[in-house]
């Protein structure tokens, strides 16, 4: 019987104990989730860096395996670079005939632009002289050749009519003479008288005036003559200066509308040195390009990390933009802790985070809520969760939430799954 009792009385205190137990944690648990949001849909992300080629070339010397760490800016690999320098040597020397077209051109151009110039100001000042030249206009000079040519004209009739005048003055003259002579001889026969001889004397010496004033007219007529002529030359001379300024006129002309046509023909070359330049441009973009080819064989790390994976083996050929390395960025480790969407509303930004990693049981992490995911995981999927038929069961979706954690020994690693705790703010 007093076994009995202590049986019972064990039982009691068993039963008590475990109250008190279930109660503790049934508190804690419901003070944790008062204080906490948890989840175990969490895992460790990363950023995984693939590092590729933009030319195809064979792989010559590999400096990194998988697991190593590296440096920003150490290299990794260098692949043939063999055909990109011959490329960049041919496309510098376009790049430099190109610069010796563009500049010679130029200076073409500017020779032209000058001896252009020249060429209008010569015809120019040749059109400025062949219009002083004609200032009388070309009929007043044809009416001064008429007036001229018929004075030139009339003083020959009146040469010809001194010249007859002269003939018969002469012919009076000699006739007066003889028959002065003939009196002359009568007289000292006694034949006429002294007033018949004085008289024939008288005819002789009138003649012989007559005469002389008919030569003096003649002489009178071709001097006058010579000026008519020498006018009549210096009319038909101004004629001819006029007609060979006009002639230059419209020489001159055309030689300014040649000029203005090199000066057209110059701004053509412009034009097409702008062409030029325009290669010169291209010729230096191709080699730019060449260059940054060349430095695209040395295949260097952009990030401070370790290895994830090597995708390829020395003496094989790279393809461009396939990752030749998968690098893991060590500065970029964070926590994806996937939140019910009942429970979102008590997680903010900035809310401290304990996290549990299963790779590490009983270490703790610490880390600080970033952000929170502005849609539902399930809107990324591949195949939405959308159900038109009609047939709805209501699930609850997750809310994705980042965290930053500190990790200074770099224990993280992508897809790692981990518990996360956040402290709620309600």
């Amino acid at each position: 019987m007093q076994q009995n009792h202590y049986n019972r009385k064990t039982v009691v205190i068993l039963m008590t104990i475990c109250l008190l137990a279930g109660g503790f944690f049934l508190l804690r648990w419901m003070l944790h989730n008062h204080l906490f949001v948890s989840t175990e849909d969490a895992q460790v992300k990363g950023n995984l860096v693939g590092i590729s080629s933009k030319v195809a070339a064979r792989v010559l010397e590999l400096k990194a395996e998988e697991g190593d760490e590296v440096k920003k800016g150490e290299i990794l690999a260098r692949l043939d670079d063999r055909e990109i320098q011959a490329s960049l040597l041919q496309a510098q020397a376009a790049a430099e005939a190109s610069l010796i077209d563009e500049k010679s051109f130029g200076e073409d151009i500017a020779l032209k632009k000058q001896e252009t110039l020249l060429k209008v100001g010569l015809a120019q000042d040749t059109m400025s002289s062949s219009q002083e030249n004609l200032s009388s206009s070309q009929e007043d000079l044809k009416m001064q050749e008429e007036i001229a040519l018929t004075e030139v004209k009339r003083q020959q009739d009146a040469i010809e009519s001194a010249q007859d005048s002269l003939a018969q003055t002469k012919a009076v003259k000699e006739n007066a003479e003889l028959e002065a002579q003939r009196a002359e001889k009568l007289f000292l026969k006694g034949a006429v008288s002294k007033q018949d001889k004085e008289n024939a004397l008288l005819r002789k010496i009138s003649a012989q005036k007559t005469a002389q004033a008919s030569n003096e007219n003649l002489e009178q007529q071709e001097k006058l003559l010579i000026i008519a002529k020498s006018r009549l030359r210096t009319i038909q001379m101004k004629l001819s200066a006029f007609r060979t300024a006009k002639n230059s006129l419209e020489s001159s002309s055309r030689n300014l509308q040649l000029a203005q046509l090199a000066d057209q023909r110059v701004a053509v070359d412009r034009k097409k040195l702008l062409g030029l330049k325009a290669k010169l441009k291209e010729a230096g973009a191709k080699a730019e390009y060449y260059e940054i080819l060349l430095g695209e064989t040395t295949i260097k790390s952009p990030v401070n990390g370790q290895v994830a994976r090597r995708n390829i083996n020395l003496g094989e050929v790279t393809t461009p933009g396939v990752p030749i390395f998968y690098l893991l960025d060590e500065d970029k480790i964070w926590i994806q802790a996937n939140v019910q969407e009942g429970s979102i509303r008590r997680v903010k930004p900035g809310a401290e985070a304990e996290i549990k990693i299963d790779a590490y049981p009983g270490k703790k992490f610490q880390g600080t809520v970033q952000f929170i995911g502005a849609a539902a995981s399930s809107e990324f999927s591949l195949f939405p969760s959308d159900n038109p038929s009609g047939n709805f069961i209501k699930v609850s979706h997750r809310i994705p939430v980042r965290i930053q954690v500190d990790d200074p020994e770099n224990l993280l690693k992508p897809g790692m799954n981990a518990i996360v705790d956040i402290r709620s703010r309600r």
